[in-house]
């Protein structure tokens, strides 16, 4: 059987708060994992600041020294029993909720890019209602700033991310501009600090001082590891129902605007949770005025916090805001409540604790466990086991809510985001040729249609045929574009020299021999022009087929192809010179063969009055030009019938031909991805059990067919119980009888939107200005293999 076994504090790194990895030993004498105090010094010099203790904030230098006897004993921790966690059973966090995640981790890259948002978790409720304290026990981080009076003054959001653990980083964003206005790696230790002063710093810029709440900016802390699910928390600042002394006039309608914007901004990707004393009565609170004017009850669970309060009133006289009306407002049966039919109210109690000589992780833990006790104390234990009273139970209704949203909005929405990645993937995929080569596919996955893979001898034969058909239609392209200039010139060549010529025979029978020669010349060297063309148009063509196929991805293929081609050509191209030749030669034999070319012989007395013969020769090149074009043209079209012995020659030397295409890797990144989107698509389905009428039902009005939804959501409850409980069996039938009844679950699940195409990470938008002199220590620190050095 694994065993559970709680990670001891010791072996926690203070600044991730997740297991110390190569743990080292700072000057501060704190033990860090080494990457995390890296993030830290290097997050100190961007932003120009002198290194400091991330857990005591005292100036400190950069040498660092291994712990080896550390790093051996959390091996030995690792190695033993297989399984851990950060707490103990009775101890359990928002975490619980990764694991649906865990099914989208290999496309992780491909949502980065996209306008694919996270669902969020928001807190909302009146000023001072607890809600900063209910966030910092769910995520066990001290992240957000307490006070007795208004310490929440603008909206601060947790990214949690799943993936390699990482520093925690704060952003201050400008959502006007829609730009980061300055960023920060802190310590989770003392992430309440931090956000502290960043907020503080902020409403001093905006408004002089510590006074009102900033509707334009927002605190964004950027968390990830490999425990935490893809989710926002939202701690949104709390409503005022009154004036208060320092604050703005209309600090009631600030606050109330802030929130209402809020929600309608993020409404399709959000649920809520509404934060009230235990003490206080549901139909007064401002939050749930809220939750009823913007129609929330379908995702909003209902907290009573500081339920050690009501401990102090039983002894009143009606016993209200005591513990027995604790017990009628959770069961939903007090008067003053707003009734909650789908998700009811969660009783809590996290009040400090008195730990100022420990750590705030410690703190925590106690507080965690303290909640158990004081709830069995005070002979509730009966809500501890009906999942109504403490954290456990609020987390586990939230996996409940959490898994209806996922399977009712996100996860269809999703699906669709993710096939309209499945068709540009599988656009580009085919655009490099199909059907396809050997190329990546996992073993097990096949495709019909010409998506499917095809043996050699299939790839073979289609080549040979594409490329036999180009042929046909190379010397037509060539005569009809690319040979025109050139048929031309040489038709000019010819007619140019067309002559009157008179004189001694001798002299006459020279000028017609070179012009013969001068012709023979112009032909040979057309021809030879118009055979690399032709050579050139058929190597181009195959390599720049634009057909499905792409003859062009088997270089090693059209460069064979080629040289058969030119093997063959060369006897084409001597039959062509010899039949032009022979038109020349008789061009110029005779008048009787060629009307166009005229001799006249005569006799004429010379200077002395001797009788000598005299020639005239007029010659008209234009038959012979156009007889040569002409030709030309006539055996270029006949030029696939004289070389097609080279279809039989390819045929014997296709068996030796590497057809690895030359887009293999490429093809391989779009296959990849195609395979993993469908995993993830159909992963997602299972999981969830949804189906194509689901999808398109979504598509088409934005919510899911209606389904049998009080066994989904048992189901989910019992999945839920034994993941946040760590048991092996599902939850006793009459617990998940008593819940799912209580609650009212409806048969049929309300309509919900799709998730905004705008709420991308702000973080991508714009990053946080770097001093001129700042330096990556990381990148400039050498390492030493004594027992001090530099950080590395």
């Amino acid at each position: 059987m694994t065993t559970i076994e709680p990670i001891p504090e010791s072996f926690i790194d203070m600044i991730t708060y997740e297991l110390l990895e190569d743990p080292v030993i700072a000057e501060d004498n704190f033990i860090y994992s080494r990457n995390s105090l890296l993030d830290w010094f290097d997050g100190c010099v961007e932003i120009g600041e002198p290194i400091t203790s991330p857990l005591t904030g005292r100036p400190m230098g950069t040498n660092i020294r291994p712990e080896p006897n550390l790093a051996r004993q959390i091996e030995q921790f690792k190695a033993r029993g297989g399984k851990s966690q950060r707490f103990n059973e009775s101890t359990q966090t928002i975490g619980t909720l990764a694991k649906i995640f865990e099914i989208i981790d290999p496309l992780r890259d491909l949502f980065a890019t996209k306008n694919w948002q996270a669902p969020a978790l928001v807190v909302m409720g009146n000023e001072n209602s607890g809600k900063s304290t209910l966030l910092e026990r769910l995520a066990m981080m001290p992240i957000f700033p307490k006070d007795k009076f208004i310490c929440t003054r603008m909206a601060i959001r947790v990214h949690l991310r799943r993936g390699p653990c990482m520093a925690p980083r704060l952003d201050v964003f400008d959502k006007q501009t829609g730009t980061v206005m300055w960023s920060k790696v802190v310590p989770m230790e003392r992430g309440r600090d931090f956000v502290k002063e960043a907020m503080e710093t902020v409403l001093i810029q905006e408004f002089g001082g510590l006074t009102g709440v900033s509707k334009t900016k927002m605190l964004i802390l950027h968390i990830t590891g490999p425990n935490c699910p893809d989710l926002d928390m939202v701690d949104l600042p709390g409503l005022v129902s009154t004036h208060v002394r320092g604050e703005p006039e209309n600090m009631r309608a600030l606050t109330a605007d802030l929130v209402e914007s809020y929600v309608r901004e993020n409404n399709s990707h959000s649920l809520y949770l509404v934060a009230l004393p235990a003490t206080a009565a549901p139909n007064q609170s401002l939050a749930f005025e809220v939750v009823q004017k913007m129609g929330l009850h379908d995702r909003s669970i209902g907290v009573f916090t500081k339920s050690d309060k009501c401990d102090l009133k039983d002894e009143g006289i009606d016993g209200l805001g005591g513990l027995k009306d604790l017990r009628s407002k959770v069961y939903q049966q007090a008067r003053d409540t707003v009734p909650l039919e789908q998700w009811g109210y969660v009783c809590t109690m996290n009040r400090p604790q008195d730990d100022s000589n420990k750590s705030n992780y410690s703190a925590l833990i106690n507080q965690s466990q303290d909640e158990v006790n004081f709830f069995v104390e005070k002979g509730m234990s009966d809500l501890l086991g009906a999942q109504m009273a403490g954290c456990k139970a609020l987390l586990t209704r939230i996996s409940i809510m959490f898994h209806d949203y996922l399977r009712s909005t996100w996860a269809p929405s999703t699906i669709l985001l993710l096939r309209e990645e499945t068709k540009d993937y599988r656009a580009k995929e085919r655009a490099l040729g199909i059907p396809r080569a050997d190329s990546f596919l996992p073993t097990g996955h096949h495709e019909d249609g010409p998506d499917a893979r095809v043996t050699r001898e299939e790839i073979a034969s289609i080549a040979l045929e594409r490329a036999t058909s180009m042929l046909a239609d190379a010397a037509s392209h060539t005569m009809d574009t690319l040979a025109v200039e050139l048929l031309q010139r040489l038709h000019n060549q010819i007619v140019d020299e067309s002559c009157e010529v008179a004189g001694k025979p001798s002299e006459v029978l020279a000028h017609q021999l070179n012009l013969k020669h001068n012709i023979s010349q112009y032909i040979a060297d057309s021809l030879d022009e118009l055979e690399n063309m032709i050579i050139q148009q058929v190597a181009g063509a195959m390599s720049d087929d634009t057909s499905e196929f792409k003859l062009g991805r088997f270089p090693q293929f059209i460069t064979l192809m080629s040289k058969i081609f030119v093997k063959q050509l060369t006897p084409w191209k001597e039959k062509t010179d010899s039949a032009l030749m022979s038109y020349v030669n008789v061009a110029f034999q005779s008048p009787l063969s060629n009307p166009h070319f005229k001799l006249k012989y005569t006799f004429k007395n010379d200077a002395n009055g001797l009788l000598y013969p005299y020639c005239e020769m007029d010659f008209d090149a234009e038959a012979l030009a156009a007889t040569v074009v002409h030709t030309i043209v006539l055996r270029c079209s006949i030029l696939l019938t004289e070389t097609i012995g080279i279809e039989n020659d390819i045929k014997t030397i296709l068996h030796s031909i590497d057809w690895t295409e030359s887009c293999v890797n490429e093809r391989n990144i779009y296959l990849k991805g195609l395979y993993h989107v469908d995993k993830v698509i159909n992963q997602l389905k299972s999981h969830l059990e949804l189906d194509e009428d689901d999808i398109e039902s979504f598509h088409r009005t934005g919510n899911i067919l209606p389904v049998d939804t009080i066994e989904v959501v048992r189901n989910a409850l019992s999945n839920a119980h034994a993941t946040i409980h760590g048991q092996g069996g599902p939850i006793p039938q009459n617990q998940r009888n008593n819940l799912a009844n209580k609650q009212n679950f409806p048969q049929s699940r309300p309509t919900q939107q799709s998730p905004s195409p705008s709420g991308g990470n702000p973080r991508g938008v714009a990053t946080a200005t770097i001093p001129g002199n700042a330096r990556s220590i990381r990148g400039n620190s050498q390492n030493s293999t004594g027992p001090s050095q530099q950080y590395r």
